[in-house]
């Protein structure tokens, strides 16, 4: 684990709990339990005594491509980068609505003076002057 650390990062950070015989256990972050297990050329030995992280880590994976179909997650920089040309975009088209807004708006306005100065009126707003 150290040595993946070392080259790579961390990519997934551990949650460890102290051991009753002194030590630390790994209680969330499987991954690196398998591939110590993967680089001890899957051991019998390893198996035994790392079985339960295993099994969890080999639970999850299988819920993982269940949920994805196969396909696999796409890169944390490829999400950020579409994030931020969305955000791009959701600001120019804002913009753009808010034009069209103010628009339609100065439309209505003027709308409303011609229909009184024409002597216009809905039929639901005579009655209302009549009051």
């Amino acid at each position: 684990m150290v040595s993946s650390v070392k080259d790579k990062g961390v990519t997934q950070p551990a949650i460890v709990r102290p051991r009753e015989d002194g030590g630390y256990e790994i209680v969330s972050g499987h991954r690196p339990v398998f591939e110590q297990y993967k680089a001890m050329k899957y051991s019998r030995k390893f198996l035994a005594e790392h079985e339960a992280d295993l099994e969890l880590y080999r639970a999850a994976q299988a819920e993982m491509r269940s949920l994805l179909g196969g396909a696999k997650l796409p890169k944390m920089d490829v999400l950020k980068e579409e994030g931020r040309k969305l955000t791009a975009k959701k600001k120019q088209l804002y913009g753009e609505y808010q034009k069209a807004r103010r628009d339609m708006q100065e439309i209505v306005t003027i709308k409303a003076n011609i229909d009184t100065l024409m002597g216009y009126t809905e039929p639901g707003r005579k009655q209302e002057k009549e009051r």
